[in-house]
């Protein structure tokens, strides 16, 4: 299992930075990565702030990343619901 920080997350929802993006990728579809509570409200935190994306397209971001097969995160449910009542 590999631990995501946000710079990863944040490449892979954006795709700024293709290999990184792409690495991200490889490390999702070769086994589980994990993702803390923290790194996500930093990644919310810099899509908003800095790159200005509406919220309910970080909502969805968030949602679709954490619901990958592979993807581990500390509580889904409480993921759900911060990001129902975030958008």
């Amino acid at each position: 299992m590999r631990l995501l920080d946000a710079n990863y997350l944040l490449r892979f929802i954006m795709h700024d930075n293709l290999e990184m993006a792409i690495e991200v990728r490889t490390a999702i579809l070769s086994g589980t990565v994990h993702v803390q509570d923290a790194v996500l409200e930093e990644v919310v935190h810099v899509l908003k702030r800095v790159y200005k994306i509406d919220k309910t397209v970080i909502a969805d971001a968030i949602l679709k990343f954490t619901e990958l097969e592979n993807v581990e995160t500390e509580n889904q449910t409480v993921i759900e619901t911060c990001m129902q009542y975030y958008s």
